[in-house]
């Protein structure tokens, strides 16, 4: 059994639209209609529309046009999403860049896309690469306001196709080498567009609150501008979760989208927060039946949807919607494909698995990205020809992720083919993180493995074994914080002569685990294996054991 498309309907209607046709829709219909919400006060539609055409007719200027690279290194506030439809109007793609980020990611980051122009925020200008990294040039708002308030707010452009590039989010870069998900325009129309697993239309607030470079903010952003919705914006450049309730109550918001460490955390600590919302829609991670069991007491009026998707498939492949009575199942799935998108559970050979048992996801359809950024090889080897497909061409993206189909249809997850993890709805590669503690003087061997300290939120911890000497622990985070993303830096560093390992030779994870609260230097498996050092073949044992 195979899951197609819930409705049908989605690959006629939005097949061959892109984001740009669909917000000048909206402008049309609904010109005087607040599109953004923020303390400055409502921004129409028409005065978005006419503020992205200003920004694009500087832009233009300074030589942007079809095709080409605009990094975006801005905050959460109005003027970036109208930054990013001038970047469209233009037929260009924009590509946010963490601000968080290591000045070494940025700068390799910079080097890579070989953009010559970018567009920052005043705040932020000092994070730009200098010197031999990158030299192009820059557009900041606050420094050009004057320009742009005086452009033509009326814009010529041939407008982009749905199969042209919308943006570049750069993801899993535990390395510094992140994966550059091209995704086309397609994909975000059909992520919002006929939608079926959220109420989107004009009567919807939502609330822009995901980091730009976090694929959940292509939903927030586009979910009500594509509907004649409105967005709301937090009052604060760098928001925290205490800001949710807040802006809830002040822009009147209605759906938000939720990691499920912060759904959680909402949960238990102020639910009356999100209590006026009408849809709250969470995912990132495997969501907490104890903590949906508690929203549906609470807030039994909100409708609760856990989502899935990896930004290769345009933030969405999935989604469950919460009975709102009656026992959950454990554990909560991830539901079903939506509009547009075909779900496939096969094995190894590419065959569909029975229902109930485990293969590995492949999705295609209409949010199946273009490929990887220069990276042809990566490319070649997780986007496949989809043999499914009638119109030729097709492809599958293959999620690396295990699952089944139950008794009722719904998919569950089951866990990784390979060690990669979540943490903070952020993609970590366990491997890569690994591989570069190798590379660190004195380490013979390095294992990095997650730990929940609390419901929803996980941390990773690295263990080491010495080669000839100790190794320095301090110089090592150094290093780390210089090369690693925030979520992959290890919270802890254990220095251990010895690896546990099982009865069959493996490392034991689960007991390289538990020495975290076990005396230094004693471990132990919990399987009762011999806790000897784990030999030379460690790295095969571990991708096996994995």
């Amino acid at each position: 059994m195979e899951m197609e498309d819930d409705a049908g309907i989605s690959q006629a209607s939005t097949a061959s639209r892109s984001v740009v046709s669909c917000f000048a829709e909206q402008v049309a219909r609904r010109p005087a209609a607040a599109a953004l919400l923020a303390d400055g006060g409502p921004i129409t539609y028409l005065a978005l529309d006419q503020w992205s055409n200003r920004i694009a007719q500087v832009l233009r200027q300074r030589g942007v046009g079809h095709g080409d690279l605009v990094p975006t290194l801005t905050l959460q506030r109005p003027a970036s999403v109208a930054v990013y439809l001038a970047i469209l109007k233009l037929g260009a793609a924009y590509v946010p860049v963490d601000p968080n980020l290591p000045d070494g990611q940025i700068g390799a980051l910079f080097a890579r896309l070989n953009a010559p122009l970018a567009m920052a925020d005043e705040e932020l200008l000092a994070r730009l690469p200098a010197g031999t990294e990158w030299s192009g040039d820059v557009v900041c708002p606050q420094h050009e306001a004057e320009r742009i308030d005086t452009a033509d707010p009326r814009l010529e452009s041939p407008p982009p196709g749905a199969e042209d590039l919308a943006y570049i989010m750069f993801t899993s870069g535990s390395t510094g080498t992140p994966k550059g998900v091209m995704v086309p325009h397609r994909g975000i129309v059909r992520l919002v567009k006929d939608a079926h697993y959220a109420r989107m239309d004009d009567s919807e607030v939502f609330l822009q609150f995901a980091p730009l470079a976090f694929d959940a903010s292509t939903f927030e952003i586009w979910a009500p501008l594509l509907n004649g919705g409105a967005l709301a914006f937090v009052d604060n450049p760098k928001p925290s979760p205490l800001d949710i309730g807040e802006a809830v109550r002040r822009h009147g918001v209605t759906t938000l989208w939720l990691t499920s460490g912060l759904f959680n955390l909402m949960i238990e600590e102020v639910p009356e927060d999100i209590a006026p919302l009408r849809q709250i829609l969470t995912g990132g991670d495997v969501l907490s039946v104890a903590h949906a069991e508690k929203a549906r007491r609470l807030l039994p009026h909100v409708h609760l949807v856990n989502c899935y998707g990896p930004t290769e498939n345009t933030t969405f492949t999935t989604t469950y919607t919460l009975p709102s009575t009656g026992p959950l199942p454990s554990p909560a799935p991830i539901g079903q494909a939506i509009s547009g998108t075909t779900a496939h559970i096969l094995d190894s050979n590419m065959h569909p698995v029975p229902d109930g048992a485990v293969g590995e996801l492949y999705t295609g359809g209409l949010g199946v990205a273009l490929g990887y950024f220069a990276d042809k090889e990566r490319t070649e080897r997780s986007f496949l020809d989809d043999p499914f497909a009638e119109e030729s061409g097709a492809k599958l993206y293959r999620t690396g992720d295990l699952v089944r189909r139950n008794a009722a249809g719904n998919i569950e997850f089951v866990g990784r083919a390979d060690l990669q993890v979540k943490i903070n709805g952020k993609r970590v590669e366990l491997s890569e993180i690994e591989a570069i503690l190798e590379e660190m003087p004195n380490v013979a061997d390095a294992v990095a493995s997650v730990r929940e300290i609390r419901p929803g939120e996980k941390q990773v911890v690295a263990f080491l074994r010495p080669a000839q000497a100790w190794p320095d622990e301090a110089a090592i985070m150094a290093r780390l914080r210089e090369t690693l993303s925030p979520e992959a830096v290890p919270a802890r560093l254990i220095v251990m002569e010895r690896f546990p390992v099982n009865r069959n030779g493996k490392l034991d994870r689960a007991a390289l685990l538990a020495t975290l609260f076990e005396p230094p230097g004693n471990p132990s498996s919990e399987n009762g294996g011999d806790p000897a050092m784990a030999p030379a073949q460690h790295k095969a044992a571990r991708e096996e054991a994995a």
